[in-house]
């Protein structure tokens, strides 16, 4: 539609998981100037805590846990259906860092939105002024000729593998940011995560890792005080957008809250959120989000139980089948096997939802949402991996 049009430039309007790699591969593949304005995340529900009688926020994800908590007799249905009523309040994408924030804040680390866009909230008043500042920039990014993969080099690729693990982003990162490389021809494998995860430190947790929400971490100064934290370990000469650098933008910027985001000197964990592992079942690679486990599930010893789809694995799960110490095979779920690399989240959140997330391992050659927690790989791949593509 963008050829056939004749654009000149493009606002990218998205906010959902596939949406925005999607669009941002179409910026790569047209290069003309391009900017993006993200949606926002969704505001918290607020539901009242069954023990302690207090207001408590609730997102989508703690729908998917209740279902396990639910069908394990944790939870009674009248609490259930208070979480399932409460969660979704309003517009905006999910409001934890699943795949659709973190995407949106890799769109941002690469320069293509104003600042602050990524974690704006959706209905904040504000976003009307955004907007129209969007608009008149793009008129400017015609008007200079700076087109898209101006942001979209092998340097800014790699700031936004480094922002992902620092904030305990989506697995799902390690699919679309080198579909995006790909387009342009830099070098951003999931091997990438890893490397750069071992001198990333993990600089904060979000939901369901936590409770803290994007709209804590927009609150906390959102993608430039991130960029301020980690500009040490970035590339600050990348251009943006906006017009200054990625240093520039970084220099100006501050952490707003402390209780967010960490220093590079005191942070979380060493190492960034995501892991690539390998091994005899997954030997070209798997993704695990190692932010989101318990310390102690970080190695695990248990029998194989194997299941060859999505629906047998969650059949036996709210069977109350499933025993401590087990090991979840999920086989025939990949690219070739789903078809389309299907997504475990369901089962992912019945298990922690039933108390087994620090008992029970679950590995797939599919994915997960990317606000699964527990210890959960995906993405297994290769010749005697999970379930060979065919």
């Amino acid at each position: 539609m963008a050829l056939a049009n004749r654009f000149d430039g493009l606002v990218m309007l998205c906010s959902c998981d596939k949406i925005v790699p999607g669009m941002l591969i179409a910026a790569a593949r047209l290069n003309v100037p391009t900017i993006f304005v993200l949606g926002g995340p969704m505001a918290p529900g607020t539901v009242e805590d069954s023990v302690t009688g207090e207001p408590r926020e609730i997102i989508l994800s703690d729908v998917k846990e209740a279902m396990g908590r639910y069908k394990a007799g944790r939870m009674t249905e009248a609490e259930f259906a208070a979480i399932e009523r409460c969660a979704c309040p309003g517009s905006g994408a999910c409001g934890f860092m699943g795949t659709a924030n973190t995407m949106a804040c890799i769109v941002e680390t690469l320069g293509l939105t104003l600042p602050g866009c990524a974690t704006l909230p959706a209905l904040d008043p504000a976003r009307e002024e955004l907007c129209r500042a969007t608009g008149r920039r793009i008129v400017d990014l015609v008007r200079e000729g700076v087109r898209a993969r101006a942001m979209l080099t092998q340097a800014s690729l790699e700031n936004a593998v480094r922002v992902t693990l620092a904030l305990g982003g989506s697995t799902n990162a390690t699919l679309h940011l080198p579909a995006v490389a790909h387009e342009v021809g830099a070098a951003i494998t999931p091997d990438t995560f890893d490397q750069l995860g071992r001198t990333t430190p993990l600089i904060a947790k979000f939901a369901p890792a936590s409770r803290l929400t994007v709209l804590d971490l927009h609150a906390a100064g959102g993608i430039p005080a991130v960029l301020n934290v980690l500009l040490p370990l970035l590339d600050g000469g990348a251009p943006t957008a906006d017009g200054r650098t990625v240093g520039q933008i970084a220099e100006q910027a501050h952490v707003l809250r402390d209780d967010v985001l960490h220093p590079l000197d005191a942070p979380l964990a060493a190492e960034g959120g995501i892991a690539v592992l390998h091994g005899s079942l997954a030997p070209d690679g798997a993704a695990v989000k190692q932010s989101a486990m318990a310390p102690s599930m970080l190695r695990h010893i248990g029998p194989a139980r194997v299941f060859e789809s999505e629906e047998e694995v969650r059949d036996s799960l709210t069977a109350r089948a499933i025993q401590p110490g087990d090991v979840l095979v999920i086989r025939n779920e990949g690219p070739a096997g789903g078809p389309g690399m299907r997504e475990m989240s369901i089962p992912a959140a019945l298990l922690v939802g039933m108390g087994l997330g620090e008992s029970v391992a679950m590995i797939t050659d599919g994915r997960y949402s990317g606000a699964t927690r527990g210890p959960c790989i995906g993405h297994g791949a290769g010749r005697g991996a999970c379930a060979p593509l065919r």
